[in-house]
């Protein structure tokens, strides 16, 4: 088991070793094996026919997952594999990021429109309290969202600010729908003044 892009803080050794390892039948018919991998034999024997080996590692093996993080990332490999009587099988899984990632920045025009304290609020869809915060301090900032499990997930926005101009409260709201595990969403958030009407732009990409 190889797992790929670990953070500063974990290794890929202390990731590894705790990972969950499952053995499947090729068939999705059920649940072979199941392993921690620190505990897992060296060898194990099974009947010959084919299988699949799903790997998890990280934040998502802990018993009370943080499903919102700005450091704890989550990760996920998978692999088919055939035993064949009378012969042995080296199986290599590697574990790739599976959060949804978030990016998010400030174009110059929210500063110059807005009084400091202006903050950007990402929040799961369907899960209470798991969200993160942006604030003029966090632009730029990765967040990692625990979405494996959810039936089409959704990544809920507002922005919330007090208007320069007036003192008078802003907010905008809206959703990412259908969000993916392991795909990077950088949004920048944009604000133009026309005829003496603000206009909002969240360009996602």
């Amino acid at each position: 088991v190889a797992v790929d892009g670990q953070t500063r803080a974990v290794s890929e050794d202390e990731l590894r070793n705790s990972a969950q390892v499952k053995v499947y039948m090729a068939d999705f018919s059920g649940l072979v094996r199941s392993y921690v991998y620190s505990k897992m034999p060296s060898t194990m024997y099974l009947v010959e026919g084919d299988y699949r080996v799903d790997v998890h590692a990280g934040e998502c093996v802990k018993e009370n997952p943080d499903s919102a993080s700005w450091d704890s990332k989550s990760y996920k490999g998978s692999s088919p594999f055939t035993i064949v009587h009378g012969q042995s099988q080296t199986v290599r899984v590697e574990a790739k990021l599976n959060n949804a990632v978030t990016n998010i920045t400030f174009d110059p025009t929210v500063a110059e429109n807005f009084k400091p304290g202006y903050t950007f609020t990402l929040s799961l869809d369907k899960s209470e309290n798991v969200e993160l915060v942006y604030d003029a301090s966090k632009a730029g900032s990765e967040g990692y969202f625990i979405i494996a499990g959810l039936f089409e997930p959704s990544l809920n926005w507002t922005f919330t600010g007090t208007l320069a101009k007036d003192g008078s409260a802003f907010t905008k709201s809206g959703k990412i729908s259908n969000v993916e595990p392991g795909k990077l969403y950088k949004m920048n958030i944009k604000y133009t003044v026309t005829d003496g009407d603000l206009t909002f732009t969240l360009m996602v990409d």
